[in-house]
């Protein structure tokens, strides 16, 4: 019910349906486009970071590096982050008998114009902090997207104003109405942007 309709129309990507295939020893696909690892021009790559510590990559990490790989990340490097930032330095509360997915974006923007595609139409109300971060508005505003702004102070954004605008919300779509109730709120709890605030506990 959260989904937008392009999201809801989305069907499995037919060459993602052979990966399984592909990944079969001595396996030389034609169907997605995937060049051969051996012709692959390096033996290696080596980076050194600026402590001094050097990076080298080669052989069969580095053929997954320069090869297409699956749409949310690298499985070595998902599965690393999933234990290590999620399970450990975020320690959701539910952490056991619950199914957890993770994808790797290329940064901040990119992420959020997959959540947003994912979750909103032409026209829905999105809650959104006053000010908040341009690069959101600059997607967002040419979506269609109804931006209503929410109150924010020295700690963030105002529970109370959030509280009374969904109370006194009209779903109604006609006589002034506001229209279908907002399903999302694009809130920065943590260093804002531009305003550099942070939730408190209490507000959280």
């Amino acid at each position: 019910e959260f989904l937008s309709t392009t999201s809801k129309a989305r069907k499995p990507s037919a060459i993602r349906s052979l990966q399984p295939l592909v990944n079969l020893p001595g396996m030389i696909s034609l169907g997605g486009g995937m060049p051969n690892a051996a012709t692959f021009p390096f033996e290696k790559l080596t980076m050194e970071c600026s402590s001094g510590l050097e990076l080298t990559l080669s052989g069969k990490s580095l053929e997954e590096a320069l090869q297409y790989s699956p749409t949310p990340g690298l499985p070595a490097l998902n599965a690393f982050l999933m234990e290590h930032l999620i399970m450990e330095e975020h320690t959701p509360p539910d952490r056991t008998g619950v199914e957890r997915a993770l994808t790797i974006t290329q940064g901040s923007q990119d992420g959020l114009s997959k959540v947003f595609d994912m979750l909103l139409d032409a026209d829905d109300a999105l809650l959104v902090e006053s000010p908040t971060y341009s690069g959101s508005l600059a997607y967002l505003q040419p979506k269609g997207v109804r931006l209503i702004e929410m109150e924010t102070d020295e700690g963030g954004l105002i529970p109370e104003n959030l509280e009374a605008t969904l109370r006194n919300w009209d779903d109604h779509t006609s006589c002034g109405g506001d229209g279908p109730r907002p399903k999302v709120l694009y809130t920065i709890p943590t260093g804002g942007n531009p305003t550099g605030t942070s939730l408190s506990l209490e507000r959280k």
